[in-house]
């Protein structure tokens, strides 16, 4: 999975959760996909990395919410449900305080400077959870409550008709008018995926092994960046509450930082990968044209339903 903040973090309490719908998942790999054909770049011209994290860009964001823009949908879409179980005498009181956490790239590469380090690879979590809200247990909701957000119970509640697919189906569809979506934005994510293809590049395959071998010098054992994150005795399944970043886990990221320094393999990864997606994009142009209109249009009705709730975005 591309580790995104919005991916991870910023949309901790949407309402999907409430519904059982899915939340954002690594995008299906297919034959079909948007790198069909494409071969993966041999060697590209390598373009210096930005001195700050939260300054990550690459071609496919352009087509994608900004964590400003998913803070403010996430929002309007708890108001909107609000408003619905209101009618019905019920609430969820589901938070639309909502704030965008750092920007989505911002640990794509794992930490890349000293600041994110220092939290080991807990920063991209611990961001989220600083920033948003969580439901507490006095917002569980009941099965009436439940049946009336997600449609599956009673037709009728309090003779009133509940909306097809309930109220989070009727929020989606007022955030979807004039042309919106809320729909998940398959082809970006695929798009996206150049995090994963990337990969198989000799380049970056190159940068890696220059990595692992500095990591060694430091005493650690990973032959990609990747692996200090899933290495489950750095990073335990905690029993209890996080206890949050360990000492060795600290210096693990300290280490990691220093190496993808002393190698610039961020800026060669990030080059590869935005050279992918530029091939991409060209191939899919008019379509993500048509994905950028949906975007727009849907952020300007989240926009007017939070002017209109008197909540001022955040």
């Amino acid at each position: 999975m591309v580790p995104k903040l919005v991916h991870a973090a910023a949309l901790v309490v949407a309402v999907a959760a409430l519904t059982s719908c899915a939340g954002r998942s690594a995008p299906p790999h297919s034959d079909t996909g948007p790198y069909a054909g494409l071969p993966v770049p041999q060697a590209v011209a390598v373009t210096a990395a930005p001195a700050l994290a939260e300054d990550f860009t690459l071609p496919v964001d352009a087509y994608e919410l900004t964590s400003q823009q998913q803070a403010l949908v996430q929002n309007a879409r708890n108001s909107l449900t609000d408003a619905c179980l209101r009618r019905f005498g019920l609430s969820a009181d589901l938070p639309t305080v909502f704030r965008a956490t750092m920007p989505p790239n911002a640990f794509r590469y794992g930490p890349v400077d000293l600041a994110q380090a220092a939290d080991g690879y807990h920063w991209m979590k611990d961001q989220g959870r600083r920033q948003n809200p969580r439901l507490s247990a006095d917002q569980t909701l009941s099965p009436v409550e439940l049946g009336v957000l997600n449609g599956k119970g009673a037709r009728e509640v309090r003779g009133l008709p509940v909306p097809q697919g309930g109220c989070a189906a009727e929020a989606d569809r007022a955030l979807a008018a004039g042309g919106g979506t809320t729909s998940e934005p398959v082809l970006a994510e695929q798009i996206d995926d150049s995090y994963t293809k990337s990969q198989s590049s000799p380049q970056v395959q190159r940068v890696f092994r220059q990595w692992s071998a500095c990591m060694e010098r430091h005493g650690y054992h990973y032959a990609t960046p990747i692996g200090p994150s899933e290495d489950p005795h750095l990073l335990p399944e905690p029993s209890g509450p996080d206890p949050g970043a360990s000492s060795r886990e600290i210096a693990v990221a300290q280490a990691d930082v220093a190496c993808k320094d002393s190698t610039g393999l961020v800026a060669v990864w990030s080059s590869v990968e935005a050279t992918m997606q530029r091939q991409a994009i060209a191939r899919h142009a008019a379509q993500l044209r048509t994905l950028q209109q949906q975007n727009a249009a849907t952020v300007r009705n989240a926009a007017a339903v939070m002017a209109a709730s008197g909540v001022t975005p955040h």
